[in-house]
């Protein structure tokens, strides 16, 4: 997979899904994603998610730093 290449036809996009989510459970900030396979962490982009996850679970302000994404 490429980030250029277009969505497969059928059923395996319809819905589309999310792969990254966030929700608020009993006071508890929740992050979850559909991602994680040892190639997929091979971009720094996801990795940034990740990290930057973290920080809003734990309720830290996210450091703004320019974004600067290459596979």
């Amino acid at each position: 997979m490429q980030p250029t290449d277009t969505a497969v036809e059928g059923p395996q996009n319809n819905p589309m899904m999310p792969v990254a989510w966030t929700k608020t459970y009993k006071g508890a900030r929740v992050f979850n994603t559909t991602m994680g396979a040892s190639q997929d962490l091979m971009s720094a982009g996801l990795r940034r998610m990740l990290v930057n996850a973290c920080y809003w679970a734990v309720g830290e302000r996210v450091a703004s730093r320019p974004t600067r994404m290459s596979t």
